[in-house]
């Protein structure tokens, strides 16, 4: 390694996956790993400081780190390195035309021509699908032909927050890396030293539940806390019994409704079991938990199983304003 030369890894939590790349050695690696779990724990950023590690220049006995500052870890952070490909959301069927770089949408034409190019510069080539979902089995078929036979010193990363949809016999030819929610102390500390403030951070990290995206989010405050105003005076009249309706909730932000929804019952739980609002996750949203009607907690925890059926109707096709009307028949 040149000297003054630091290496970096910046993930935030996920110590596991972490501990299992660093203890591998390049020719270690295998054609494939599928990163799973939680939406917003990180997975598609560790992918992607991992090819930046594999495309770094300076020398390293692991797959770890990463200088930041040779050509390669330039081209990575512009979008622009040759040997690195990444596409997130829905692999369809079509003639395609996606680039070298980062795609919207791909086809599985675009999948089987990325996956057959060599490396520019004699090394890795790393290919990542962030978020993957095939629209057909011929549009996985494609990723599977890739599996079966792989050529050497390509790596492939599929991220997803549902494994179970991908097809088992992609997920049987991957090595499978799980991620976990991200500690609220990590979270907090992250936040700090963005500048948000104590309390601030504190607050945030409740909202979150180990979703770092979340917590971002709430420190920026605008389409979240519009969307958890939202959730909290829905929830609020469903409670009370009202008819309360729900025209603002759409495909896009429906599970996120549902997330929040459910974090508010299980500070409601909280509070009811306790007999102290101040107890709840979220500071400032105890004043509304205390003025909601008292229930014995087992039927807050009906409540709560309710609101997880609710979001398995969500991933369906079923519309969002049918999922939010039966959770409120339920909830009343």
């Amino acid at each position: 390694m040149s000297a003054g030369r630091t290496l970096s890894f910046e993930v935030i939590g996920q110590a596991g996956p972490r501990a299992l790349f660093e203890r591998l050695r390049p020719e270690r690696l295998a054609h494939g790993y599928l990163f799973h779990g939680p939406p917003g724990v990180g997975k598609k950023t560790f992918a992607k400081l991992l090819a930046k590690s594999l495309l770094c220049t300076e020398p390293k006995a692991g797959v770890v780190g990463y200088c930041g500052c040779c050509p390669s870890c330039v081209q990575v952070e512009a979008g622009t390195h040759p040997d690195l490909f990444v596409s997130v959301g829905i692999v369809r069927m079509g003639t395609g035309g996606a680039g070298f770089h980062e795609s919207e949408e791909m086809t599985a034409r675009d999948l089987v021509r990325q996956m057959s190019l060599r490396s520019y510069s004699g090394g890795w080539r790393v290919v990542i699908l962030g978020d993957i979902e095939f629209a057909t089995h011929e549009a996985a078929n494609a990723l599977l032909k890739f599996l079966e036979e792989p050529p050497p010193q390509v790596l492939m990363i599929l991220t997803t927050d549902v494994p179970e949809r991908l097809l088992a016999t992609i997920r049987s030819r991957m090595i499978g890396v799980r991620f976990g929610p991200v500690g609220g102390t990590e979270i907090e500390a992250l936040l700090r030293a963005r500048g948000a403030g104590a309390d601030q951070a504190r607050t945030a990290a409740g909202l979150a539940q180990g979703d770092l995206s979340r917590a971002l989010a709430a420190v920026e405050g605008g389409a979240f806390a519009d969307l958890r105003r939202q959730a909290a005076e829905w929830l609020d009249g469903a409670l009370r019994g009202g008819m309360v309706e729900a025209e603002w909730v759409a495909r896009d932000n429906l599970e996120g409704v549902l997330r929040e929804i459910k974090r508010l019952l299980r500070d409601w739980l909280v509070v009811c079991a306790s007999g102290d609002a101040q107890r709840a996750l979220v500071a400032d949203e105890s004043a509304r938990l205390a003025s909601w009607p008292r229930r014995d907690p087992a039927r807050i925890m009906v409540a709560l199983a309710a609101a997880g059926e609710a979001q398995e109707m969500a991933a369906t096709n079923v519309p969002p304003g049918f999922v939010l009307d039966w959770l409120r028949v339920q909830l009343a």
